[in-house]
């Protein structure tokens, strides 16, 4: 008590050195108080995001359902017939019929098709692109060179390859990976017409049929999920994004809150993995968050299509707005940066 009396400095009373420790330990347990209430808080959103993990499988090829129709780049892949010579009649192959393919009731889903490329878990079948060609034929041994071309060149230009069409199983359906531009979909932010042309050519004869689709491009804010009732949910993961230069700042408020000296992941053990998340939360609140929902978008309604708006990392930041996904989102963003993606 010597010590802290001198602190002070000689000149106070004793009456205003008591008033100073009162008014320290009222700051403690209001700063007791805040960690303790921030901590509930916590509960909340760390279950949302148990949840959303549940939904990522994670990677393992015994997952994988379906048996993937080879999709051949080069010519020299495969065996074409010389005997193969289809005529086309009338704008189209004499014996052989198709159709391009378009899933999701003629239109595409940036966020599909970049969670689609990264997910490795239970895949019922194989979706590609959600692009391709349905082909039938009575002739056999037919291979056909295939072409999809995209009117703008922002998103991709043009992709090729050679199927084998004795290889189609059961719908006779082949949905080739396209050469996207992916930076070109993170960015795509409306609702837009998109020209595809679809292109069949024999290989040997050069006769070819062409078909011309207008598809509507979804904005990236747009998660599918479901879909002729197959569930997409799992694609809302995709928009967790560790990379964002945004969570440095986020970091370094979280240490100036003086709740924590370190961000440290799981290196220090459960309890310091709580006081994290804990002052993680506490930046965040102190941002202004509220509860925004804007799940609803025009493209439900549509032929089993249904989707809903997620706010990017960016966006839920910038507005200080989120509802339980976009939250969710947000906050694993930050802990997955941390080294905390299992909390």
């Amino acid at each position: 008590m010597l010590l802290f009396i001198l602190a002070l400095g000689v000149n106070q009373t004793n009456a205003q050195i008591l008033k100073k420790i009162r008014q320290s330990a009222r700051d403690i347990q209001d700063a007791a108080r805040q960690v303790t209430n921030t901590a509930n808080e916590v509960t909340t959103t760390v279950k949302a995001a148990k949840e959303l993990k549940k939904s990522w499988t994670k990677d393992t090829s015994s997952n994988i359902h379906y048996n993937q129709i080879p999709d051949y780049r080069n010519r020299e892949e495969v065996n074409i017939s010389k005997k193969q010579k289809l005529s086309v009649e009338n704008g189209e192959f004499v014996n052989l019929s198709w159709s391009p393919v378009t899933k999701f009731d003629n239109q595409i889903f940036p966020s599909f098709i970049i969670g689609w490329a990264n997910y490795k878990g239970q895949k019922e079948e194989d979706m590609g692109s959600s692009l391709g060609f349905k082909i039938n034929t009575s002739l056999s041994n037919v291979v056909l060179k295939w072409e999809i071309e995209c009117a703008d060149k922002s998103f991709f230009s043009i992709d090729s390859g050679y199927i084998n069409c004795d290889l189609l199983k059961s719908g006779n359906f082949f949905l080739p990976k396209i050469d996207w531009n992916y930076r070109s979909l993170v960015k795509h932010q409306s609702n837009a017409p998109v020209n595809l042309y679809f292109r069949l050519t024999d290989p040997n004869t050069g006769s070819k049929v062409e078909k011309l689709v207008s598809i509507n491009l979804r904005s990236i804010d747009d998660c599918l999920l479901s879909y002729n009732g197959t569930k997409f949910q799992y694609l809302f993961a995709t928009y967790v994004n560790e990379d964002n230069p945004e969570i440095d700042q986020i970091l370094k408020d979280m240490l100036n809150t003086k709740m924590i000296d370190a961000i440290v992941g799981y290196q220090m053990g459960p309890s310091f993995v709580d006081l994290q998340v804990a002052a993680l939360w506490r930046v965040l609140h102190e941002k202004g968050f509220q509860y925004s929902s804007i799940t609803d978008n025009s493209g439900n309604g549509g032929e089993g299509v249904f989707s809903q708006t997620v706010r990017t990392f960016d966006k839920s930041l910038k507005t200080s707005q989120a509802n339980c996904v976009d939250g969710t989102v947000l906050f694993a963003s930050i802990l997955k940066k941390m080294g905390i993606p299992q909390f």
